[in-house]
């Protein structure tokens, strides 16, 4: 690759972060991986690959905001470190994953990261251990058109859709026997 005599850092943010830990584990040439806020990797592809992780993954860094939702998806490798950032709060939920929620205004007209004292949320890391579980429960055709639902609602609340909205898509009728099964879950 012509990268010899070269230290190679890779970065992302969110799935760019997935990407980034992604290559770690897959190229030897990468010495480095600073993941932001970037999911985790399904069972099968843990399973698949852990020995490359095994070897790997002390190389890979997770920086992730301690409000933010997408990096408690899947199983995450590497350290993580986590950062206080702003909370938007209810209504502006799907923000705590902008890359500039680990921006925090120093009171001087500049911006600082801080890191927390407490790491994750433990709402969320609740969270994130109940959709790991859940979705270890599914098929891997219901897994994957729960994911593939969930990422399309995802998209129309970044777009300004109302939240009522996901509920109203879990009631139509192609949707509710998955709605039903979370619900037993």
């Amino acid at each position: 690759l012509g990268l010899e005599g070269y230290f190679v850092t890779v970065t992302g943010h969110s799935k760019g972060g997935n990407k980034a830990k992604y290559i770690t584990i897959l190229d030897d040439s990468v010495d480095r991986c600073l993941s932001f806020d970037g999911q985790g990797f399904s069972d099968e592809f843990v399973e698949w690959y852990k020995v490359r992780i095994l070897l790997r993954s002390s190389r890979i860094e997770n920086h992730n905001a301690e409000q933010d939702y997408v990096h408690l998806l899947l199983n995450d490798v590497g350290t993580s470190v986590y950062y206080r950032g702003r909370d938007y709060g209810k209504g502006d939920f799907l923000k705590n994953h902008c890359p500039n929620a680990f921006l925090l205004p120093d009171g001087q007209g500049g911006l600082h990261m801080e890191r927390s004292c407490h790491g994750q949320t433990q709402a969320l890391y609740w969270l994130g251990k109940f959709v790991r579980e859940y979705l270890r429960s599914l098929t891997r055709k219901k897994k994957l058109d729960l994911l593939d639902l969930l990422g399309k609602e995802a998209g129309k609340l970044a777009d300004g859709e109302p939240r009522e909205a996901l509920l109203l898509t879990f009631l139509e009728e192609q949707h509710r026997e998955m709605a039903g099964d979370l619900v037993d879950y």
